[in-house]
């Protein structure tokens, strides 16, 4: 900050006879943040959210902070005010600002001009591709091949985490999540039981190798390490180049007839469509291309793939990390049939012949005999390759339509909700942020309440066993209460009579019970059901105080405790300040200091900390809960982690996610995919309200444009001393006319 703006700050807290310790607790931004700020040789550069929380706590407007800096006599001094830009407010000082900002818009238009070229030329190539499936008796596992998109119909896939057609393009050897057996012999991924053939000799040392790698979950690591190690040493076969391609379609065929979920994803893929594993971005080795034998590169497809993924960088240059990687995945697969694939391709039609035998019930082209003259051992055991699956014993029906494929995994709900409205439901865009959060962490974490492990791997998020219950009931009933002007009170006792048997805890039973009798329906109690409803209170407040004070409203009604109401504020106020995106430890630093959790924590002291809870009302304490839902969301980079990481507490699980869930949700926003999909799980009228509340709350006060085609899509907002007399703004094109920065833009 400059000079005259710390003077602002300064004079102003001077009239209040406000210290730093008093700004902080009024404006919630840390004492060492406000004292970076205040300290002119710290020269500290803060945000725009940070001024406007101070500006707001000292009653002052925040445009007397931005425009309180030294003046110059800059020959550009002329342009001076403030840039809403692809939804990012920047500071225009001068002219040579203005095209810092220009030459953003001409990166994006350029790169956004590149990438239509491309998408052109993909859907063209398309409309000429054979329609004919492919013929796999004609495939040559070793013969080099050349496929032109324009042609042939390609279905690349490359890294483990792409999505293609909406689901994760995991074909890989490498990629987790697919065990199966050889031969009796359970491997965790195909690439460990592939390398298990290198080793194969009959010897103690051999079986050792395989023991190692059969206990690895990780195929890239295994090749890295495990196969490289002892390769290194002279422990693998010598023979192993003369049968290494039929030992790899004998795993993968045993990955598919026993992995019916491996097989599924198969199955999905068009019958037209070549498989090509996609080495483009993988060096060659010295001597020898290992990368273009088992699969395939494609020069286009490199240029295009970085073309997309800068157009998608410079248009969410405004959004997260996380999010901007996402963006660049979903482009890069955006375009797959453009240029000519060069190489083998051993992998790929490995995958594609074994794609159209699970299809037909036929059997692939092994070798057996080959592979027998080898003398295979896999544990000290000879392999004959007697009795092994058939296709026929592993045809895995092919569901008609994906809507059905999701009807049988809904569980049983006393309101039917047609398919074409939970579809529709809750919200759209790639992220959302809102209360929907709060309801998925509780959704999810329902199913491993009274859990004492987790399964081995990643599990589904959602399942068979997963419901809502009085997190969701009640979440809902405050949303409710706050859109319509209800009473907490009369709302909550509403929502509680219509869902009965939703599980509510003995406490909020015996509110419920005092209320019918029309008794004072008041209540103590200590536990965290005040504070796991609360997250609506969070993205309603307009400011901290707000926040803190209807929390205090909302629990006293059943939660009139010390304990209740600090868990209540805790969570509300953890949810405001992720939704005002205030930076981790911040939040923390204002938590711990505000209402006395330890947020400092480690999972093992947490583990200790909840392994000496013996009673199942102590873990229902929003002393022992609220803190590490508050610990999930700041440990973890983005929502799915964090819920995950709050039911692996193991404490009181669909509460703790659903609290971590608000939170998360207000600081990183929920995918997409997962908002649809907890929507099987949920009643309509509990739909209508997240929706309505959601889209009231959370929509822009300021629509701006997401392309800019023109100088006058760029706002600059002027200030009070423009030389220009600018005050009310101004659009770009002002300055700028057509072809004086950017080519074509008027």
């Amino acid at each position: 900050m400059e000079a005259k703006q710390i003077e602002v700050i300064r004079r102003r807290l001077e009239e209040l006879k406000w210290s730093i310790p008093e700004l902080f607790r009024r404006s919630g931004v840390a004492i060492p943040t406000i004292k970076r700020m205040l300290n002119p040789k710290a020269n500290y550069n803060t945000t725009t959210n940070t001024i406007n929380k101070i500006a707001t706590a000292l009653g002052i407007d925040a445009m007397d902070i931005y425009d309180a800096r030294v003046q110059t006599n800059d020959e550009y001094l002329g342009i001076n005010g403030y840039i809403d830009f692809m939804g990012k407010i920047t500071r225009i000082n001068n002219l040579n600002d203005l095209k810092k900002i220009a030459k953003s818009v001409e990166e994006s238009i350029n790169a956004k001009n590149e990438a239509k070229k491309i998408e052109k030329i993909d859907k063209a190539n398309q409309k000429t591709q054979s329609k004919a499936p492919i013929d796999t008796t004609v495939i040559n596992l070793s013969q080099h091949e050349s496929y032109d998109t324009a042609k042939l119909y390609t279905w690349s896939f490359r890294k483990s985490d792409d999505e293609k057609d909406g689901d994760v393009n995991d074909l890989g050897n490498m990629c987790k999540g697919y065990p199966f057996k050889v031969c009796g012999e359970k491997f965790l991924n195909s690439e460990c039981a592939y390398i298990s053939g290198m080793f194969s000799q009959n010897t103690p040392k051999a079986t050792e190798i395989q023991r190692e790698l059969q206990k690895s979950d990780n195929g890239y690591e295994a090749k890295k390490a495990i196969r490289r190690k002892y390769e290194q040493v002279g422990l693998s076969r010598d023979d192993w180049n003369t049968f290494n391609v039929q030992w790899m379609l004998f795993v993968v065929w045993q990955k598919v007839t026993q992995n019916k979920k491996f097989a599924e994803k198969l199955r999905k893929i068009p019958s037209n469509a070549m498989i090509v594993e996609n080495s483009t971005f993988q060096k060659a080795q010295k001597g020898k291309d290992t990368a273009a034998f088992w699969g395939m590169r494609n020069q286009v497809i490199k240029e295009a793939t970085q073309t997309l993924e800068t157009a998608a960088e410079v248009e969410n240059f405004t959004a997260s990390k996380k999010d901007v990687e996402k963006a660049k995945m979903v482009a890069r697969n955006r375009v797959n049939h453009v240029g000519t694939w060069e190489g083998v391709n051993c992998m790929g039609k490995i995958l594609t012949i074994c794609k159209h035998c699970i299809e037909n019930g036929t059997e692939p082209p092994i070798d057996y005999d080959l592979l027998r003259s080898k003398g295979i051992y896999l544990f000290g055991k000879l392999l004959t390759f007697e009795g092994l699956p058939k296709a026929q014993e592993a045809i895995v029906p092919k569901p008609t339509s994906a809507k059905q494929a999701k009807v049988k995994e809904t569980p049983t709900r006393k309101k039917k909700v047609a398919q074409e409205v939970r579809n529709e439901a809750i919200s759209t865009g790639e992220r959302v942020k809102g209360i929907i959060g709060a309801v998925i962490g509780e959704v999810v974490g329902s199913r491993f309440e009274f859990a004492k492990s987790l399964p081995k791997r990643r599990y589904e998020l959602f399942a068979s066993q997963c419901s809502f219950t009085d997190d969701t009931v009640l979440t809902v009933a405050i949303a409710d209460s706050l859109l319509h002007g209800k009473d907490f009170k009369d709302t909550l006792w509403e929502w509680a009579l219509h869902y009965p048997h939703a599980g509510f805890g003995k406490s909020f039973k015996q509110w419920k019970k005092n209320k019918k009798k029309n008794e004072e329906a008041t209540n103590d109690s200590k536990g965290n059901g005040c504070g796991m409803r609360v997250s609506p209170i969070g993205f309603h407040a307009k400011t901290l105080e707000e926040a803190l004070e209807l929390a205090r409203l909302s629990a006293i009604i059943s939660h009139n405790s010390d304990e209740g109401i600090r868990g209540a504020q805790s969570i509300a106020a953890a949810t405001f300040l992720a939704k005002q995106q205030t930076p981790k430890e911040e939040i923390k630093k204002y938590i711990e200091e505000t209402f006395g959790y330890n947020l400092h924590m480690t999972d093992e002291e947490i583990k200790a900390h909840v392994d000496s809870l013996t009673d199942i009302g102590e873990k229902q304490l929003a002393e022992n809960t609220c803190p590490l839902a508050i610990i999930a969301f700041l440990v973890t980079d983005d929502y799915e982690d964090a819920i995950r990481k709050a039911i692996g507490y193991f404490i009181d699980t669909d509460t703790v996610a659903c609290m971590t869930g608000g939170i998360a949700a207000a600081y990183y926003g929920v995918p997409q995919n997962i908002v649809n999909e907890v929507a099987d799980f949920l009643p309509q009228e509990i739909i209508d309200i997240i929706n309505e509340f959601d889209h009231i709350h959370l929509q822009n006060t300021r629509t701006t444009p997401k392309d800019c085609h023109r100088w006058g899509d760029i706002f600059v907002y002027g200030s009070g001393d423009n030389k220009n007399g600018e005050t009310e703004g101004f659009t770009a094109s002002k300055y700028f006319g057509a072809g004086k920065i950017l080519e074509g833009m008027d």
